[in-house]
């Protein structure tokens, strides 16, 4: 059997914050919670079969999902991911592991769509012990264990964990056969500082005890310079606002950034643009490497592939990834598209030809200016009047 190949990995987000948890650490504002859902501005056979046609991506796709709040309550999803599953490409779906009749709904696909059918559950253990819902969780996991599809398991280093360390390793061994993977959580206001009160040595020595390669990765390019570092986002990978189909390189880059803005739903007769990010990327470290780096995107990096920063295998030889989902996830974008050196050279700048020195307008801008921001898959203006700033949520916005 031949092995399949993936060429694009794109990030779809859903600007919606309704979720059924409310975690200490959790980036949701309180107050948009009760938003209401964001309807598609466009319809899903539209989207699914035109829009991101294996002949307009190039190929298929290995596809992820994630909402503000909880991913499996919006209305569209389980038929958007259907009709992506049925044409071949890998679906990703972000959730906090208490969604029992979606999982179900979804687990009823024909077993070849659930095995490019993937779950990253995110575990809040304290939120969850709270509202009563652990074995809720740990049922749904199982059932995903026990089916064709594959998930993974990924908790937040969060400092309020700590004194339930021991806690949190029984559970886990108990029922998912392994320790979570652990991720960096990052301060949404000020994504440059992580959110600990501990100094990085003892932080990592204490998050260390869960050999999880995803944490690994966070910290290891966290503050490592970018520049000259030729980066393929907006070439092997895209982030896109579902609901208006607003495309950008990654989830870092926005209009103030660089003009690289487009909405790929309105014409899906129009080629896809795909200009790389390049070496002028501002930002001072990679805000998704875990995705972003893992799958490839600065070629000359040697990281780890994103299956490893998933999987786990289980003391009965049972693996967290299927055979399937394996394969795909130890993809690396640049050996599925060969071509990636001489775009580089047709775009040796990028779409960002050059980012100038913060601090050289920084007077002009602390007196007056007005920034589109993306934190979080929420769109903002950010608007600067004499030091102070004012922050005004756009919603999706077209």
């Amino acid at each position: 059997m031949n092995k399949k190949t993936y060429v694009k990995f794109i990030d779809f987000s859903i600007p919606m914050s309704v979720c059924n948890l409310n975690c200490s650490y959790c980036y949701v504002n309180k107050k948009e919670i009760q938003e209401p859902i964001p309807p598609l501005k466009y319809p899903v056979d539209y989207i699914t079969q035109k829009c991101l046609s294996k002949e307009r991506l190039g190929g298929n796709a290995i596809i992820n999902f994630c909402a503000g709040g909880e991913t499996t309550l919006y209305p569209e999803l389980f038929n958007i991911v259907k009709d992506l599953l049925a044409q071949g490409h890998v679906v990703n779906i972000v959730s906090n592991g208490t969604a029992s009749q979606k999982y179900d709904e979804y687990l009823q696909l024909p077993q070849e769509y659930l095995s490019r059918l993937f779950f990253k559950f995110s575990f809040h253990y304290l939120e969850l012990k709270r509202k009563n819902l652990l074995n809720v969780y740990a049922e749904n996991v199982k059932k995903i264990l026990n089916s064709p599809a594959s998930f993974t398991i990924e908790m937040g280093a969060s400092d309020d964990y700590i004194p339930y360390l021991d806690e949190i390793k029984q559970y886990s061994m108990e029922n998912f056969g392994a320790l979570p993977h652990v991720t960096v959580l990052r301060d949404s206001h000020k994504p440059n500082i992580i959110c600990t009160k501990l100094n990085r040595r003892k932080y990592k020595k204490i998050w260390d005890e869960f050999n999880s390669e995803m944490f690994n990765i966070r910290l290891n390019y966290w503050h490592s310079s970018n520049d000259k570092t030729y980066c393929f986002a907006g070439y092997f990978s895209y982030t896109i606002d579902l609901i208006n189909g607003i495309l950008r390189p990654c989830s870092f880059i926005s209009t103030d950034i660089s003009p690289f803005e487009k909405n790929i739903f309105e014409n899906a007769d129009e080629e896809i643009p795909n200009i790389p990010i390049g070496p002028n990327c501002p930002s001072k470290h990679c805000v998704n490497c875990h995705a972003y780096l893992a799958w490839g995107d600065k070629p000359q990096l040697n990281t780890p592939t994103y299956a490893s920063i998933r999987n786990r295998i289980m003391p009965d030889g049972r693996e967290w990834l299927k055979e399937t989902i394996k394969e795909a996830f130890n993809t690396k974008l640049y050996e599925t598209n060969p071509d990636y050196q001489e775009v580089q050279q047709r775009y040796p700048k990028g779409c960002i030809p050059y980012y100038p020195n913060k601090n050289k307008n920084s007077l002009l801008e602390n007196i007056f200016s007005v920034k589109n921001r993306y934190s979080n898959n929420i769109k903002r203006k950010v608007i600067t009047v004499c030091g102070a700033k004012i922050k005004i949520k756009c919603g999706s916005g077209k």
